[in-house]
This record gives C-alpha cells, sequence and structure tokens, in this order.
C-alpha cells in the first residue's frame, strides 16, 4: 500500500546516497599494478557514493544529506560521523564527530577549496566536528591547491579541527585494501589491476558489477510484478511522501503476553501461593519440545480490549532488519509480515529507495525471495530436490526462467540475502522441519543474510538451529495508523471502477478516525494494517463493523458484490457467470477444499479449475451438473481474478485467494454451512493444528445461535484421553471469547482433565449470572 511515514518522511536521497552505484563503470585498465583509480570517470552520484562508503570504513556515519538541488550550480553532499568515546579527547571541548563535505564542481580552484571551508564553518555542525575531510575526484597535488589546502588547514586548526582532503591521490591510497568497493564503483578488472590478482580471486564467488546490476533491475521488475499480482505494495520509483511505505515497527524482545515456557521454572510467589501467575497457566510439554502454554480468557479478552497499544522498547522494522545477518520476523494474521518482507526486498533493489538503513547496511546485497510453502513443495515432490533447484523452480514459476543462469551464480556470492516467507505454512510439521533444515543447512554453507516471516505459533513447533533473532511487530501508532487512512482516503483521483467521488479530504480522515475509537475493540482491530487497510477501503462514512470476522464478511462483500456491480456500472459490462450470492457460496466451498489440500492456499491452474468443479456440482453448494460445471468453470476462475480480486496469480499457472485470512475465513463459512455432525468432525480433526485455529474460530462465529454453538467447543474440550488433550479445546475456547463468539450464560466448560491443583475457574464475560 502507499502511505506517509508517521513522523517526519526521511529525507530520501540520503537513502538513494548508500544504494548501490548504478553509473557506467570506467574503462578497464591498460595496465597492472595501477597506483591510482580512475574516480574522474565516475559520475557525479557515483563519486558521492564512494565518497561516503569510503568514510563508513573509518567511522559508522551517522547522518548524510544531499547539498542543493538538481540543477543548481552547486551540489554535493554532507556527512557526519559520531567518534566513540575512547576517541574523543578531554579537551575536546564537544567536538566528537568527523564531517565530510564534497562539492560538484567543474574544476577545482584554490577559491573554491576556501569556499568549501566556509561552507562547512557557517554550519551547524562545526562546532561539533574533530576531523574534517573534504573530498573530491580532482588531484590535489597541483602547487597552487596544494598552498590553499594548507592555509585552510591551518585556519581550521586554529579552532580545534583537523583538516583531511581526499583527493584522487588519498581516496586511492584508502582503497587499496577495500577490494570490494572498488569491485562495485570500478569493476573486476580493476580489482585485479589495482588491489591485486590474490584479492580478486577472493571474490570469485560474487558476481561482477556489470552481471550484479543487471540481475538487480531484472529482480526489481520480477518484484513489482509478483508482488502487485498477489495483491502486495506496489511500489514506484521516486515516490511523493503520502505515497511511501508506511514501515512497522517490531519489539525485538518478543515475549507472548500470558504465555509461559514449560521449561522455565516457575517464579517463586506462584509457588508459594500453589496458583499460576495471574493469566498463566504452566503446562508440560506435549510434543516433547519447547511450547508455549494456554494463555487464559482473562488475558485474551484483556489484551483484545486493551485502550492502546504496547509499544515500548519497540524499533522501525527497517532499522532492525537492517542490524544482523538472520531475522525472524514474528507477527499475527495481518499485521503485515508479508508486506514487509516485500517492501525491504524490493527496496533494497529500487533506483530510489526509502530506507536509508537498509540501503546503509545492505545497499549492495542481492535479495532472493522464496516462499517457504513453495519450497515444502518443491522438497515433498523429490528427494534430489533443493533449496537451489527450489529458486530455479520458483524463477520459472513466474515466467522468469531466464533470469536463471545469473540467479544461480548469486546463491553463491557473499551479497546474498533470502527472503523466505510463510515460515508457518506448511502441510504438515515433518515437511516443514525438513524445509528448514534445507534452508538452514544453505546457511551454514554460505555467508549469505536471511529474513524470515511466521506467525507466533510455528516459532516453537519448530526446531531452530541457527541463531535466529526474533522481533515480533507490534500494533500500529497512532501516526502510523493516520498515515494509512490518510493515503487510502485522500487519494485524489476516482477510480474507474468508482466514478463517483468519495470522502478525499482530511474531514473525511478525521471523521475516520474518530469511528475507530468508538469502541475497544475496534481501536484494537485498528492498529493492524490489514484490518485498517480493509475498514478504510470499504468506509462510505457508516459506522464501522466492531469484530474481525465481520470485517471479514464486509470484505467478502466488497469484493464479490460491490466491486463487481460499480466496474459493470462504470463499463456498461454484463453480469458474471454466477450470481454474488452463488459466487460467495461457491468459494467459500473451493477455500475449504484448498484448506485442506495445501496450507499456504496455492494450486496450480488445472487444481484450482477442479476444486471450482467439484464444489459447483456439489449438492450441498450449488448442485450445478457436471458437464455445466466443467462448461463454466473457466469463466467462474476469470471471474474471481479479474472481476472479483478475490483470486490472485501467484505466477505461470499457480493461484491462490487475495489473503489467508480470506482463505481461512471463507473455509469457516463453509464449515458453518455443513451439517452438524461434519461441523463436530471438523473440530476434533483440526482443533490441536494451530495452522486451523482461525478456520475454526471463523465456523464460530459464524454460528447463528449460542446454542449452535456450545456443543461445538464441547466437542473441543473432549478430544483424547491423554492428561492435556483439552489443552488447545481451552486455548480456542478462549480465543472464541476474545473473538466475541456469544455463548449461554449457563455454558461452564469442563473441568482440565490435570492432577494438578493449581488450575483456576475464571468466568466468562457475559455469562456471569445477574
Amino acid at each position: 500500500m502507499g502511505i506517509a511515514s508517521e513522523s517526519e518522511v526521511h529525507d530520501q536521497a540520503e537513502a538513494v546516497l548508500w544504494a548501490a552505484p548504478t553509473g557506467r563503470l570506467p574503462e578497464p585498465p591498460v595496465e597492472t599494478n595501477l597506483q591510482v583509480l580512475p574516480l574522474g570517470q565516475l559520475t557525479w552520484p557515483d563519486a558521492e557514493k564512494l565518497f561516503l562508503r569510503l568514510l563508513q570504513t573509518v567511522r559508522p556515519v551517522t547522518y548524510a544529506k544531499l547539498f542543493g538541488t538538481p540543477g543548481q550550480g552547486q551540489q554535493g553532499i554532507d556527512a557526519y560521523a559520531r567518534l566513540p568515546l575512547d576517541l574523543v579527547a578531554v579537551d575536546a571541548a564537544g567536538r566528537d564527530y568527523i564531517t565530510l563535505q564534497s562539492r560538484r564542481v567543474q574544476a577545482l580552484t584554490a577559491l573554491k577549496i576556501e569556499r568549501a571551508v566556509d561552507d562547512f564553518l557557517k554550519g551547524d555542525w562545526s562546532d561539533k566536528t574533530r576531523t574534517f575531510y573534504y573530498a573530491t575526484s580532482y588531484d590535489l597535488q597541483d602547487t597552487k591547491l596544494d598552498e590553499e589546502l594548507r592555509t585552510q588547514g591551518d585556519r581550521l586548526a586554529a579552532l580545534g579541527v583537523t583538516f583531511v582532503p581526499w583527493g584522487v591521490q588519498e581516496v586511492s591510497a584508502l582503497l587499496k585494501d577495500q577490494p570490494c568497493i572498488v569491485d562495485d564503483f570500478f569493476g573486476r578488472s580493476w580489482v585485479e589491476a589495482f588491489c591485486g590478482p590474490e584479492a580478486a580471486r577472493a571474490l570469485a564467488n560474487n558476481l561482477p558489477a556489470l552481471e550484479s546490476r543487471e540481475l538487480r533491475t531484472r529482480l526489481r521488475q520480477l518484484y513489482q510484478a509478483v508482488f502487485s499480482a498477489q495483491g502486495g505494495m506496489q511500489q514506484t520509483e521516486d515516490p511523493a511522501p503520502e505515497q511511501q511505505f508506511v514501515i512497522v515497527h517490531v519489539d525485538p524482545r518478543p515475549q507472548q503476553r500470558g504465555v509461559v515456557d514449560v521449561e522455565q521454572p516457575n517464579t517463586e510467589s506462584s509457588i508459594r501461593s500453589g496458583h499460576p501467575e495471574d493469566g498463566f497457566t504452566y503446562v508440560a510439554s506435549r510434543l516433547g519440545a519447547r511450547r508455549q502454554s494456554f494463555r487464559s480468557a482473562q488475558q485474551l479478552i484483556t489484551a483484545a480490549t486493551a485502550e492502546g497499544p504496547n509499544t515500548q522498547g519497540a524499533v522501525p522494522a527497517d532499522e532492525w532488519l537492517a542490524e544482523g545477518k538472520y531475522r525472524l520476523v514474528i507477527g499475527g494474521p495481518g499485521v503485515g509480515k508479508s508486506s514487509l518482507l516485500r517492501f525491504a526486498a524490493a527496496d533494497l533493489l529500487a533506483e530510489r529507495p526509502q530506507s536509508i538503513t537498509l540501503q546503509r547496511e545492505h545497499g549492495g546485497d542481492l535479495p532472493v525471495w522464496l516462499p517457504f510453502g513453495f519450497l515444502c513443495r518443491h522438497l515433498d515432490a523429490s528427494t534430489e530436490n533443493s533449496l537451489v533447484s527450489a529458486v530455479e523452480a520458483w524463477l520459472s514459476s513466474q515466467s522468469a526462467a531466464d533470469l536463471w543462469p545469473l540467479a544461480q551464480r548469486a546463491l553463491h556470492d557473499d551479497r546474498l540475502m533470502l527472503f523466505v516467507d510463510g515460515i508457518d505454512e506448511w502441510s504438515d510439521v515433518s515437511s516443514a522441519e525438513r524445509a528448514l533444515g534445507v534452508l538452514e543447512a544453505f546457511l551454514g554453507r554460505s555467508n549469505a543474510a536471511a529474513v524470515l516471516s511466521t506467525r507466533p505459533y510455528a516459532v516453537d513447533r519448530l526446531n531452530w538451529q541457527r541463531p535466529w533473532a526474533h522481533a515480533q511487530i507490534t500494533p500500529l501508532t497512532d501516526g502510523q495508523r493516520r498515515s494509512i487512512a490518510a493515503g487510502i482516503l485522500q487519494r485524489s483521483t476516482a477510480s474507474e471502477v468508482d466514478p463517483e467521488p468519495r470522502l478525499h479530504w482530511g474531514a473525511g480522515v478525521e471523521a475516520f478516525l474518530a469511528q475507530l475509537e468508538i469502541s475497544a475493540d475496534l481501536a484494537q482491530l485498528s492498529r493492524s494494517p490489514l484490518f485498517l487497510t480493509l475498514l478504510a477501503t470499504t468506509w462510505q462514512g457508516e459506522p464501522l463493523p466492531r469484530q474481525r470476522f465481520k470485517i471479514y464478511i464486509r470484505l467478502v462483500e466488497l469484493l464479490i458484490e460491490k466491486h463487481p456491480q460499480m466496474r459493470q456500472r462504470a463499463s456498461h459490462a454484463r453480469g458474471g457467470p454466477l450470481p454474488a450470492a452463488d459466487a460467495s457460496t461457491l468459494f467459500a466451498a473451493v477455500a475449504y477444499r484448498l484448506r485442506l489440500k495445501d496450507a499456504a492456499g496455492v494450486a496450480t491452474k488445472q487444481d484450482m479449475r477442479k476444486l471450482i468443479v467439484e464444489s459447483m456440482v456439489d449438492d450441498e453448494v450449488l448442485g450445478y451438473q457436471p458437464a455445466e460445471a466443467r462448461r463454466l468453470a473457466d469463466a467462474v476462475l476469470a471471474m474471481a481474478e479479474e472481476e472479483f480480486g478475490l483470486i490472485v496469480s501467484h505466477g505461470a499457472g499457480s493461484y491462490g485467494f487475495l489473503h489467508r485470512v480470506v482463505l481461512d475465513h471463507l473455509a469457516g463459512q463453509h464449515l458453518a454451512i455443513l451439517a452438524p455432525d461434519d461441523q463436530l468432525d471438523a473440530i476434533r480433526r483440526f482443533v490441536h493444528d494451530p495452522a486451523w485455529r482461525d478456520v475454526l474460530l471463523a465456523l464460530l462465529s459464524a454460528q447463528v445461535s449460542p446454542h449452535t454453538t456450545e456443543p461445538l467447543l464441547a466437542a473441543a474440550l473432549n478430544v483424547g484421553d491423554h492428561v492435556w488433550a483439552d489443552l488447545d479445546g481451552y486455548e480456542l475456547l478462549a480465543d472464541s471469547l476474545a473473538a466475541g463468539v456469544r455463548l449461554t450464560p449457563a455454558f461452564r466448560p469442563p473441568t482440565p482433565r490435570t492432577s494438578w491443583s493449581g488450575w483456576r475457574i475464571i468466568p466468562i464475560p457475559g455469562t456471569e449470572p445477574t
């Protein structure tokens, strides 16, 4: 989604300064053992990037900015880096920064050097600077320039500032032991001629500069097409501030509230009292490994009705991603995990990137995208398959097989950065364990970095071997929420779907935000990017739904009923092959069948067509004759993709639902129309599978009466005969209460089948006798 940042919009020009060089490479050297690099052949933007990279090798840069604007007679950069305390002299008088200045000039004269120092002394940083670097691509050994440099050095020394000029000779000397930087800006032939054959051989696995740039360009084009087709972000080059992506925050010390690891000892107070800590239940592991325990209804309901988000200690997600090698992003449905990974991968390749921190640490990296569900299916297909063959197969599935020769070499490049989305999307845990093992084994054999995303339940259910740093996406702040809402409600032009102008101005945003605060439940839901986007996209000024499953119902209604009607009204087109009500029923059945087939909800076009036909001929769905269903299947699939936007292409004949929450919701809606015995069977079959939790919650939320809900919950609480068999049933009960599922006042869950005396009975809100 295109939306603005919550506080100040970061200087996008600074992110560009850290991006990979894009200008023409200098001509290859004609002799070996050269001592000077051809800085003068670099474009000015690349020369400035080079100076900044070089300063970073001296001291981590704190801040950088462009001087002037394009088209002005004088442009350049200013950069600042802070010295560590142990390098700051006692008598430094607050001078704990080093400063770099570079100006684009057609010719360098003594007067221009003097003016550069004048600019520095007039700036805000002159009183804070210990060392001032003046960088240029010109040769400073000219006698007149040398005299002026000495004069300005004395001038600055009298003020307590050390003057360090960087000309072509000085920069070349500093780059002598920086072959990676030389490779990026000048090319592999210059590495060998300038840094030596041994330095060039050390880079043998890395793509040469021209091939690396070609791969980055083609990956950028591929990811833009793939992410857009899958309903994700549509990043444009040089976006306006209001079109920038809102970067969520993460908690780098994720602690699941109300969850206690059984391997951790009980607190002394809970042992003395004989009761667990408030909201906690201590359980033995059912899986023989670390597992999170039951969260009480009290904890879930408290969290659902909290007055505001808990963002203490949270940091911008891009800053956290940039800081380490192995990153695991954790979050529930709709909090923006996939969007964050898509943004990071696309931004690293963008010509005008947004994130300064990602570019500073990973600007030259090669981001390779691989969905975890795809990896699982690929490995399950043959014992001969590997992560390398999975990347090749994924590129082929996106009609990008011609990229494989470059991508194959990139998998051995030290700059490889893997983005693996959806670690929780597996068909069975053994398949996931194998895929994770293959992924971690690959990382162990390479220098690659990796960013993964998952829902919380997969963290404890898989065996992780690499030193993954965890962070949990936090709820949106007020500023982030306002930016997202404004980006949606203030779109300046009406689309072909909606020719009538909507609420486009600030008053609409304020009215919308005011509605979000009407209830605590709605305020909490609106802290999720997905739910907020759904609410804002469908809002026409009417009261907003207050529960997430009602938001899902509204979204599906918009996609299947209102959206096609508006499109037809604008284009005077005829209706589709099915009426809206039948389409809703059909795709709920398709979602359920697809959910049974694949946890990630992805199928080939042939399989998706088969599921549509099976659902259409089902007497409990539409009851079509087989021949008629087969005749209409292609038109129905095209309608779902082109008219509804409910089904999206995953590339090369692979399809899935718009979002996993939509898939789960529709699957639960289908379950709700099945016979009671079938619903009970589904509860008993899937209550222990956390990947099915939202499907079962959708089933329970769709019940029209508490009297039909309670037998389903009772079935969830009476599965199996071992001591912890009902644990998942109690978790489902707690989640149901937090989701607003209604129960009668007479309903009381059975006593948990444990021999421990520490259980406490917590009254179910809304069921207390009056």
